[in-house]
């Protein structure tokens, strides 16, 4: 997605200066910044974002770390925020740039409605992070980088926490990590950056101890201190303070660039669920396992859906990263995947997505509707804790830029119905064709809504079963290239 124009000057500053929000409002975001605070000891609450319908907040704030990139030829970056409740919501948007220039917006959402609020770009290119406060519940905020190659989304996040961790990473060729290290609270910050490549630790000290002022947004690119490295994990640790953190991952496929946006994860648990996307010939999936532990771990992986198969076992050792990439079969589906640590362990979970030639799909898969090609791309996926009934998928788009296909995998032992319906008009509108699909234990069902909506730049996509499912989409672009495969919010 990104230009070799974009990605050469990324690689050349290796850290960009912190900036300051200048926070309109400043009383009510602090007060909600208290208030979704999280530590580790929180354990799974700490992992999980939800578009809370049935609470009584009065406000909510939802955080996206980035980085987005602003100002960059060709590239535009969009905060989509889908309002879930019976009543109007009021969202106050709050973007700081490292350059200093802060922009507030207000906008008003009616009942079920999506809004995609393209920030505004700045006269030089940069990077941002945003606060998005809600004036109540029912709420979800994903973060977006587009342009005429692709799409990358990404939900935001409720959390702010003490330790961040990313799987995926690789400064190999051209590409490159960009970690945003977002301090949206009242309070300084300082943090670590530590890179795991296999079982080797390091801590550069560019990346030792580094202040983040309230309100300060510090972008920083691995490749300055960890060149050419085909794959590594990162780990970002505040000595005090809490931070919001998101990485840029930039993959440089087969001499071609593509970006995904991820926003880290908090804690490490024994089970974690990745979300469906299609699979197919030519469509790679892989898993990294991250042991922030002092003691080694036996993770079982098992995929669902399309490639049902066994529980392939996988070691990763104390302070580890390991990437596996599991044998699968050469049908078109669609699969998502169970981790479970074995003995009462955790890790950390991501999943990387990659095409790197045009992949042909079949339609041979009973309850699959697929496009025919997928172009080259790359996603990384955030897993989730949990399994629910009730899934928002937010910040997608059906025109003539990027389509999308929203999989569901059943993970129980009986058979589950499931509806889609969109936001649109102020209601949840079923979508025709795709509103009361069955699917059998541990199978899966597809929608590919370029096939079943007329043309939309903001939609959000409302799933929901009989019993707990597992939701996800793949998002591609219609141009060279573009993938992005966001982890879906959970709705309580």
């Amino acid at each position: 997605m990104s230009e070799a124009l974009v990605i050469s000057t990324v690689r050349r500053r290796w850290i960009l200066v912190g900036f300051i929000v200048l926070l309109g409002g400043a009383g009510v975001l602090n007060a909600v910044v208290k208030q979704h605070v999280l530590s580790n000891s929180e354990g799974q609450n700490a992992v999980i974002s939800a578009v809370n319908v049935s609470a009584r907040a009065s406000s909510a704030a939802w955080y996206c770390p980035g980085p987005l990139a602003l100002g960059h030829r060709g590239q535009h970056a969009s905060i989509a925020i889908a309002n879930l409740s019976t009543s109007v919501r009021t969202a106050q948007i709050h973007v700081s740039t490292n350059a200093g220039a802060t922009m507030n917006q207000s906008i008003t959402l009616a009942a079920k409605q999506e809004k995609t609020v393209q920030l505004i770009d700045p006269k030089k290119p940069t990077y941002g992070a945003v606060t998005v406060v809600i004036d109540g519940p029912g709420v979800g905020v994903n973060e977006i980088e587009s342009a005429s190659t692709g799409i990358a989304t990404a939900p935001c996040t409720t959390h702010t926490s003490t330790h961040t961790y990313f799987g995926a990473g690789s400064t190999a060729g051209l590409s490159n990590m960009a970690i945003s290290m977002y301090n949206p609270g009242a309070t300084p910050a300082v943090a670590n950056v530590t890179f795991t490549t296999g079982s080797s630790v390091t801590i550069p000290a560019v990346f030792s101890s580094v202040p983040i002022e309230p309100g300060q947004d510090l972008v920083v690119f691995a490749g300055h201190v960890l060149p050419q490295k085909n794959a590594f994990s990162a780990e970002v640790t505040t000595v005090s303070g809490q931070l919001a953190v998101g990485a840029l991952d930039i993959k440089d496929i087969e001499n071609s660039l593509d970006d995904s946006l991820v926003v880290g994860t908090a804690v490490a648990q024994p089970t974690w669920y990745l979300s469906p996307v299609v699979a197919a010939q030519g469509v790679r999936q892989s898993f990294v396992f991250v042991n922030p532990s002092n003691r080694s771990e036996h993770v079982g992986l098992q995929l669902l859906g399309t490639e049902v198969g066994s529980v392939s076992s996988v070691f990763v050792g104390a302070n580890s990263a390991v990437h596996f990439t599991p044998p699968t079969g050469q049908r078109s589906g669609i699969t998502g995947a169970l981790v479970t640590v074995r003995g009462g362990g955790s890790v950390i979970a991501e999943r990387e997505l990659s095409i790197s030639h045009l992949a042909a799909l079949d339609h041979v898969v009973s309850g699959a509707d697929l496009p025919q090609r997928l172009r080259d791309g790359y996603a990384v996926t955030q897993a989730n804790a949990v399994t629910g009934r009730t899934w928002l998928v937010a910040g997608g788009r059906s025109d003539g830029l990027a389509s999308e296909i929203v999989g569901v995998v059943n993970p129980g032992s009986g058979v589950v119905t499931v509806a889609f319906a969109q936001l649109l008009n102020g209601k949840e509108r079923a979508i025709p064709g795709a509103h009361r699909l069955k699917i059998r234990a541990h199978g899966s069902a597809s929608v590919n809504l370029h096939r079943l909506l007329t043309s939309r730049s903001d939609l959000a996509v409302v799933v929901t079963g009989t019993k707990p499912i597992i939701v996800g989409a793949t998002q591609f672009g219609t141009g060279r290239q573009g993938l992005s495969a966001p982890a879906p919010l959970l709705v309580r």
